[in-house]
């Protein structure tokens, strides 16, 4: 197990505040807030960093968690970006953004339910529930491994399958658009963004 970090940031121009808990590294992680990250676009990188404390016991890193949490009043004060207090686990609690709906609630400190969350992602994405019924993924899959292969008919198959699954909501220029035809697919050379 890595060491727990409870750092303190400190925006130098807004004097706004956040204080967070990671075991990366600190030169590059700025936080995980949104609100926070939305506030060093707006107004810059420029910000001091303090390790308040470190350790790979989990009970005194809860300690001291709640200890600063309470100091500083985190939650309360208006300098501060914290929605919840830091209490010193992995994000598992309340201080998961996806707490409010219980889809995540303890997926980090409970291994056994990270695993079963993943096999549900999985059998949701993947795994073919009846004969004939194959999910979007599946088709384009399917499709990109006949293209790769030459295999022009079969690709042109799971193409059509891909395109009356697919949602062909997006504006990203790797998903299916509404216009798109198959040749315009197969034509594709590797990556090529601008193919359309």
């Amino acid at each position: 197990m890595n060491k727990q970090k409870l750092y303190h940031h400190t925006h130098n121009v807004t004097g706004r505040k956040y204080l967070g808990q990671t075991t990366r590294d600190m030169n590059v992680y700025k936080g995980s807030s949104d609100d926070w990250r939305e506030h060093l676009n707006e107004y810059g990188n420029d910000l001091t960093s303090e390790v308040l404390f470190e350790s790979k016991n989990t009970e005194k890193f809860k300690e001291v968690c709640e200890y600063y949490s309470n100091k500083f009043d985190v939650v309360d004060n208006p300098d501060y970006f914290n929605k919840r207090p830091e209490h010193g686990g992995s994000l598992g609690g309340a201080a998961n953004p996806n707490y409010k709906t219980g889809k995540y609630t303890g997926r980090l400190d409970n291994p056994e339910l990270y695993k079963e969350i993943d096999r549900q992602n999985y059998r949701k994405n993947w795994v073919v529930r009846s004969p004939g019924l194959w999910t979007a993924a599946h088709c384009r899959m399917n499709f990109f491994h006949h293209k790769r292969t030459h295999n022009r008919e079969a690709a042109e198959y799971w193409w059509k399958k891909w395109y009356d699954r697919a949602p062909k909501k997006s504006n990203n220029r790797q998903s299916l658009w509404s216009t798109d035809t198959f040749k315009m697919w197969y034509s594709r050379e590797g990556n090529d963004l601008n193919f359309r």
